[in-house]
């Protein structure tokens, strides 16, 4: 949920700051442009931020090896109900 929700908000953040800077900014005379060049700034922040995210959360689950499969749904531990 994190990784999506860093993505839309850098492309949400990417277009709006473009349609700030045309309208506001510039009165409307270079709109779209400013627009349409903010928001491919957004998504490629936003595939970036993907990336980086994306890495991350591997090298946790990695990290954490075979810990998270000996619990169960409960949080119990599986390996002792075993014994």
């Amino acid at each position: 949920m994190t990784i999506a929700m860093s993505v839309v908000f850098s492309i949400f953040a990417g277009a709006l700051t473009g349609y700030y800077l045309d309208n506001w900014l510039f009165d409307g005379r270079t709109s779209p442009w400013l627009t349409l060049v903010c928001l491919a700034m957004g998504v490629a922040g936003g595939a970036k931020n993907f990336v980086l995210l994306s890495r991350r959360f591997s090298r946790e689950q990695a990290g954490r090896g075979d810990e998270t499969d000996a619990t169960g749904p409960d949080g119990s531990d599986q390996a002792d109900d075993q014994r």
